[in-house]
């Protein structure tokens, strides 16, 4: 399916968005709406490219040299091909076609008949429309399995970056718990429903911060919208993770309605 096919077929999502989320497709103003804007109207070559995880890697190093991204040890067309004995003790098992397709394996623990029939469901599943959430940026991936080293992981810096500008971050600890702070550091009063603030700060040292936005800003320049996304490993290195075009396929909300359109106005259609 090519790129005008594609948004062809997006519009005939564009019913389904505004009866099932309640989203303004006419006149966005809130960031939910703008985001499933974008998944109608902004669904590209590029973007399909960078969400592919294996294929983002290309794009970053055409942008940026030498920003750290998680090794990967060896990519896979079917989940029969691999060879577990040949794999680390410990390593990540992903699908390169969406999101939370991942296995943490571990030789002598995993059971390795339920891997593989995991993997081959992932495979077999079209992402672009899991849950009826419509995401066509992932419809064009070839899906493909990769392995990657495990790393131990602390922390998430997730920077909202529009129209090539990074605006804030989302510091994550605990896969659950989100602070939003700045661009220069500074805490704010934000809330995401579903995901409470932290007690304590999980911020960034001011040098890490300026080196994490100027990749940010690098890696955002050719998007409307992208959420550049980083991990803390717990020998201190920051990796690159993933750039997010929609996070949380467009529904996130807050606490305080009026930082939806807040951060809508942050973002130029």
């Amino acid at each position: 399916m090519n790129n005008e096919e594609l948004q062809k077929y997006a519009l005939t999502f564009v019913e389904h968005l505004q009866k099932r989320y309640k989203c303004d497709l006419t006149n966005p103003r809130t960031i939910k709406d703008k985001l499933n804007w974008l998944k109608v109207y902004d669904c590209t070559p590029l973007k399909t490219k960078c969400a592919d995880k294996i294929l983002l890697r290309d794009y970053v190093n055409s942008k940026i040299v030498g920003i750290p991204m998680i090794p990967i040890i060896k990519t896979y067309s079917n989940a029969d091909e691999i060879d577990f004995d040949s794999l680390p003790n410990a390593c990540v098992i992903k699908c390169n076609h969406g999101s939370g397709y991942n296995i943490m394996y571990e030789k002598g623990k995993s059971n390795e008949q339920d891997v593989i029939k995991k993997l081959n469901e992932w495979l077999n599943t079209d992402y672009s429309n899991e849950h009826n959430q419509v995401e066509l940026h992932y419809r064009n991936i070839e899906r493909k399995i990769l392995v990657e080293e495990k790393i131990n992981i602390i922390k998430d810096y997730k920077f909202w970056c529009f129209n090539g500008v990074p605006k804030f971050f989302v510091s994550v600890i605990k896969s659950h718990f989100m602070n939003y702070y700045d661009m220069k550091g500074n805490k704010l009063n934000i809330a995401r429903c579903g995901h409470p603030n932290f007690y304590e700060e999980i911020g960034l040292p001011k040098s890490i911060l300026e080196q994490l936005k100027y990749y940010a800003t690098v890696l955002s320049n050719d998007f409307k919208f992208v959420r550049v996304d980083f991990a803390k490993s717990f020998d201190d290195v920051y990796y690159l993770t993933e750039l997010t075009f929609i996070p949380g396929s467009g529904l996130v909300r807050h606490k305080n309605k009026n930082i939806d359109y807040m951060i809508g106005d942050m973002l130029t259609l």
